[in-house]
């Protein structure tokens, strides 16, 4: 996916810019900040996140008095739109957490992420909408990669293999997830390369500062 600017975007690499960026957006919107989250902690590009209704991600139960809950589902299954692909999703607590806040008091079949332009049609928001959202919002925080929606699974990806001491499991694990053909399709997916090549190329560089001149 490109941005507007023709630039390919990137994941948000820095934990501290992915901190600043839902902090923003926690405060701000908390619809928006479901969004962001839901991108980052299941790695699903935003058309299967779009389509997703209050239904598909929680149950009712009852609580202790009972009085009806939304409790957020362990998993969620999600045909896939690029690949119609049947994937089952797993939702942490954190995320867990998020969704339960944001959909108590709302009916299962309104759409997750509903537009709030015309209340009283059932809509979820445009993907430029999202795009606009979570760009606008990385700028606001002063993150300097080029960033979009497609940035959120795309951090999702990276921060599994930094976080993983085995890379090469990390790399298979992240290219099953996100259905890729192979492993290279991942690295580049990630960036992983293009780090390589720059701190391949910087340590020897560096070293040519160290020559002796005559």
């Amino acid at each position: 996916m490109e941005a507007h600017s023709g630039q390919k975007v990137n994941p948000i690499k820095d934990i501290e810019d992915v901190f600043r960026l839902l902090n923003f957006l926690e405060e701000w919107n908390e619809r928006n900040y479901l969004l962001a989250l839901f991108g980052m902690c299941t790695g699903l590009r935003i058309g299967d996140i779009l389509a997703l209704k209050v239904a598909d991600v929680t149950d009712v139960k009852l609580d202790k008095k009972g009085k009806k809950i939304r409790v957020s589902k362990d998993w969620i299954r999600v045909i896939e739109e690029k690949r119609d692909y049947d994937r089952e999703v797993f939702l942490s607590d954190v995320i867990k957490s998020a969704i339960e806040n944001y959909t108590q008091d709302k009916p299962g079949e309104e759409f997750l992420f509903k537009s709030g332009k015309r209340k009283k049609f059932n809509r979820p928001i445009q993907t430029r909408q999202a795009g606009r959202i979570i760009k606008g919002a990385a700028e606001k925080v002063g993150i300097k990669e080029n960033v979009a929606t497609h940035s959120l699974r795309k951090t999702f990806a990276r921060h599994i293999y930094d976080e993983e001491e085995n890379k090469t499991y990390a790399l298979e694990l992240i290219r099953k997830i996100l259905g890729h053909k192979t492993i290279e399709m991942t690295r580049r997916y990630i960036g992983i390369d293009k780090d390589e090549e720059v701190k391949a190329i910087t340590k020897f560089t560096n070293k040519l500062k160290k020559r002796k001149r005559n």
